[in-house]
């Protein structure tokens, strides 16, 4: 019974569940509780979750346990650490050292190297704007200051020294883990901070970080990173990566780009924790600095360059697929977490963020019902999270399944974000309630709506959705002066600024003022040359309300980005006659009859110009034309005879009036001239 329990206990303590290998000892433990190897694996597992005191006390049980030695070892080093710290932070550790009495009953090995002595390890390039900051954060926490220059051409080296830092330097060769690693060569504590330039340790933290460092049973802490993509701190995404672990002969960084060291400590057999309450702010996706130093793109090339030599590699598929996403790159994002999630394994922490920006990129480029599939394949795999209930309720608002949508978004309203969830945070922040606002608003629960809405923007006055979709909400309450403000304030965002202009266009157009209606759809349909619907209410105003030339400028507009049709050029045509191009007119006429010769329009419009231009056989050859095409058009046999008249074929006149009034013999100027070109042909005999 008890070695079952143990081999069960074991197993899911491998895999990091602590607390479930914790109940399948204690069950077993109430039925042997003086079983010295159960004792000792329950004790062991305590140790594992920060209650060492618990697992001091159940020594004297465990005595005679296959892994005694092995409990004693880890208690005694803890102690031996925390007394360090105690010394350190000068404070009496009266429970400290009640645990290292308890331990030192037992005959145990030396500490060996063993200690809290922590290094920060950085590698820097050109980071005058940022290294300060870091490095006031953690100059009076740290034992040493270890700084690897990769080039600077600023003043880092000089700010680093100026923190007494060592100095390195290293021959950048486009290898993080490189030149991390020539960073853990030069470090001497037991313990490694890696920090970057661009970030900061809250202030807040130092408290749990020390909890950390007297705990060597771990091989390293997750440590949550705040990444700032805006000034203001609005939007946030969150990330837990291992960030303070033991400096230890075996461990080295992995990786060109988001480097590792975890899978090191994995190989060692030693497991790592959560540091909560520990927070490192980072800086560097604010957009000046991404556009700076072009991380997007050296970090999409690194990336591609690790799958292309790993293409197993579901982690680097993973980053890759990430950084196409910050790259506004969804079909690429999509490809890429497809790879991903194809090598993916269980155990993967990215599992649920890899299926949110498959399902994201499906949203972004309107295939929302394959991002649905995405959300339930994430769920089925045991992956589905607060991230990938958005994407659902998103891909039903944009399905307009609203009734589905509300159902979706109040689910993700009720969820948590988990510990170690890597993701926008900002979804759970204020995201999933503009979602929330946006269904309500679909839905005719206007205020609903607007309580929802304003929630979001009470977090993030720019959020780009929620002002946008205020805006229409607004509008929909007859509040029309109230809603432009919004939809302006969304049309700021550069995936906002599109469909807020074409909306402004409309409700300048319902209000009459045809100038500014005309100018948004110009703005719209420049930014989406492929939303012809744009073009179409643009050129229509200028027709109606504008001028000929206004309209000419939208036609060759739009001849730079496609191919006019037919009617277009004909279109296109008329405008340049208006304005006196009459050659211009005449070139559009000829490449609308070259498109197609089967459409008598452009024969009609030929010969109309070439008439008024006193071209009257090269008018009646191009209306004969037209009405082999057309021979039911009334005008068009009409204005034939009149050419023929002007030519003095009175026979071709009286033919084509004749032809006019057997399609409409009610066309009173077809009667007259009729009957004119009949007098002057009786007379001329």
């Amino acid at each position: 019974m008890s070695k079952d329990a143990i081999a069960r206990a074991r197993a899911a303590f491998k895999t990091e569940e602590h607390q479930q290998a914790l109940q399948i000892l204690e069950a077993a433990l109430a039925q042997s509780p003086n079983d010295p190897d159960l004792n000792c694996e329950v004790a062991i597992v305590f140790c594992f979750l920060q209650r060492e005191d618990e697992a001091a006390n159940l020594l004297d049980r465990a005595v005679g346990a296959e892994r005694f030695g092995e409990l004693a070892q880890i208690l005694n080093r803890y102690a031996h650490c925390r007394k360090l710290m105690a010394a350190r932070l000068k404070v009496d550790d009266a429970k400290g050292r009640a645990i290292a009495e308890k331990v030192s009953k037992f005959a145990i090995e030396p500490v060996g190297e063993c200690g809290i002595k922590l290094s920060a390890c950085l590698i820097v390039k050109n980071e005058e704007r940022h290294l300060e900051r870091c490095l006031r954060s953690i100059a009076n926490h740290v034992d040493e200051i270890v700084v690897v220059d990769t080039g600077s051409t600023d003043s880092t080296i000089e700010i680093a020294r100026s923190f007494d830092a060592k100095i390195g330097f290293f021959k950048w060769c486009d290898d993080f883990s490189a030149a991390r690693n020539e960073s853990l060569r030069m470090a001497t504590g037991n313990w490694v901070l890696w920090i970057d330039a661009d970030e900061e340790v809250d202030p807040r933290s130092w408290t749990a970080i020390a909890e950390g460092l007297i705990r060597p049973q771990f091989g390293g802490y997750y440590v949550r990173i705040l990444n700032l993509m805006d000034k203001e701190g609005r939007q946030q995404y969150v990330h837990t990566p291992v960030r303070i672990f033991q400096r230890l002969p075996e461990v080295h960084f992995e990786g060109r780009v988001h480097e590792q060291v975890l899978q090191c400590f994995d190989q060692l057999g030693m497991p790592s924790a959560t540091l909560r309450n520990v927070t490192l702010n980072h800086y560097g996706y604010a957009p000046e600095d991404m556009q700076e130093k072009r991380k997007i793109d050296r970090t999409v090339g690194m990336l591609e360059r690790e799958v292309d030599e790993s293409p197993e590699d579901s982690f680097h598929w993973f980053n890759l697929a990430n950084a196409y996403s910050v790259a506004k790159r969804p079909e690429d994002a999509v490809r890429a977490a497809r790879k991903c999630i194809e090598f993916i394994h269980e155990r993967n922490a990215f599992g649920s963020l890899a299926y949110q920006i498959l399902a994201s990129g499906l949203n972004a480029t309107g295939r929302s019902e394959e991002a649905l599939e995405a959300t339930e394949a994430s769920r089925k795999l045991n992956f589905f999270t607060i991230l990938n209930q958005f994407e659902r309720a998103l891909a039903l608002l944009q399905l307009a399944r609203f009734d589905q949508a509300l159902e979706a978004i109040d689910e993700c309203l009720a969820m948590e974000w988990p510990e170690g969830l890597t993701g926008d945070y900002g979804i759970f922040r204020h995201k999933r309630h503009a979602i929330k606002g946006q269904i309500l608003s679909e839905l005719g629960r206007l205020e609903e709506a607007l309580a929802y809405l304003e929630v979001s923007l009470g977090v993030d006055p720019q959020f780009a959705p929620a002002n946008f979709a205020k805006g229409l909400t607004l509008e929909r309450l007859g509040r029309v002066d109230e809603a432009i403000a919004f939809i302006e304030a969304s049309s700021k965002h550069e995936d906002f600024a599109q469909p807020a202009t074409k909306t402004l266009g409309r409700i300048a157009l319902q209000q009459g003022d045809f100038r500014k209606a005309a100018a948004c759809f110009k703005q719209a349909w420049e930014a989406r040359p492929s939303e012809l619907d744009c073009w179409v209410a643009w050129t229509q105003i200028l027709e109606q309300a504008g001028t000929p030339a206004d309209a000419i400028e939208a036609y060759e507009a739009y001849a730079r980005v496609k191919e006019p049709n037919c009617e277009l050029l004909i279109n296109w045509g008329r405008a340049l006659a208006e304005t006196g191009d009459n050659d211009g007119a005449l070139r559009r006429y000829g490449e609308a009859i070259e498109q197609d010769p089967a459409n008598p329009n452009s024969y009609f419009n030929t010969g109309d110009l070439l008439y008024r231009l006193g071209a009257y056989v090269d008018s009646a050859e191009a209306y004969e034309f037209g009405l082999r095409l057309q021979p039911d058009n009334a005008e068009g046999w009409f204005v034939l005879g009149n050419a023929f008249a002007q030519m003095g074929v009175l026979d071709g006149a009286r033919t084509a009036y004749r032809q006019t009034l057997t399609l409409q013999p009610s066309h009173q100027k077809a009667q007259y001239n009729l009957a004119l070109v009949s007098t002057e042909a009786e007379a001329a005999a």
